[in-house]
């Protein structure tokens, strides 16, 4: 089958891609190894940024410092600064797709403190955010016709008189590898995180075969030595407890119950100091009991029923 764009990944920035694709009138498709919903987008639960309220105390440029302060500068600060300053747009949008985010009395978007920010831009639903969104930009996607191939592995990049013919892919519901035509190809596939099984929140699938895939192609990569370390699991289950726990105030104490650290640093200090408390000897927990359970319910609820 031909297709104008084909995206590979369905995660958040794949359903945009692709959103914003078929807008030009191209015939698009997402291509998805595995459940859209097991993406990990759909699994970052805790929030997205954008300064929504203007004033003294914020603004995108603000946002951008703390965003590079929080990549230690290794960033382009003009990409970051347009980032930022589009952000707000986008919440927007998003909003305008059906995304309910928790709202204030005053029907304005609510906010919660987050890990490395200065000012109060964290954009929520309870701490389910990423599923949220993903589910509504799947539905949007449906909606305007844009294809959803699920269970399809992308295995190579194709290409005739050294351009751009189209991707093969591995079928896996019959394990048929069959090839599809493309004019344009998004790579949205996501990290390799998954290869570190047994130490890791993600699932298996996230084995950076998009990466692969590019490199095979000739296509330049950067920046494959980061890997993101998050600072809250459980630890019988390796299960993710979402910074929305510590953005709503819950604290890092010890066996003693004493609190050792800022609980909003960015997430590689926070992992560091962490890391730093078990080898002096210390157990390290998330207390959640200060909070009280009306708001646990109703902003933490996911993060109950894993804990639970």
């Amino acid at each position: 089958m031909l297709y104008d764009v084909i995206v590979v990944g369905s995660g958040i920035s794949g359903l945009y891609a692709a959103l914003y694709a078929q807008k030009t009138g191209a015939k698009v498709a997402v291509l998805t190894k595995g459940n859209p919903m097991r993406s990990n987008s759909a699994v970052a639960s805790g929030g997205i940024n954008a300064v929504i309220n203007l004033g003294a105390y914020d603004s995108y440029l603000k946002h951008a410092d703390d965003t590079v302060t929080g990549a230690d500068g290794l960033v382009h600060r003009k990409n970051v600064e347009r980032m930022c300053q589009e952000a707000p747009s986008i919440i927007h949008e998003l909003s305008d797709m059906g995304v309910g985010f928790d709202m204030n009395e005053d029907d304005s978007i609510a906010q919660r403190p987050f890990g490395g920010g200065s000012a109060v831009r964290t954009c929520y639903i309870a701490d389910r955010t990423g599923s949220a969104i993903v589910m509504s930009l799947l539905q949007k996607c449906r909606k305007e016709g844009i294809d959803i191939l699920t269970n399809y592995k992308l295995l190579n990049i194709l290409r005739f008189n050294e351009k751009l013919s189209g991707i093969s892919v591995l079928r896996r519901k019959d394990s048929q590898v069959i090839a599809l035509a493309c004019k344009s190809l998004v790579l949205a596939g996501g990290g390799y995180a998954g290869v570190f099984r047994g130490h890791t929140t993600n699932a298996q699938e996230s084995s950076g075969d998009v990466i692969a895939a590019a490199f095979r192609a000739n296509i330049l990569l950067s920046n494959m030595e980061f890997v993101q370390f998050h600072p809250t699991t459980l630890v019988n289950s390796g299960s993710l407890v979402s910074e929305a726990a510590r953005g709503e105030g819950a604290y890092l104490v010890d066996e003693t119950g004493t609190r050792f650290t800022d609980e909003l640093q960015t997430r590689d200090k926070l992992s560091r100091a962490i890391i730093e408390h078990i080898n002096a000897g210390h157990q390290v927990f998330l207390d959640f009991r200060h909070l009280g359970e009306a708001l646990i319910n109703k902003k933490l609820p996911s993060s109950r029923k894993t804990a639970l």
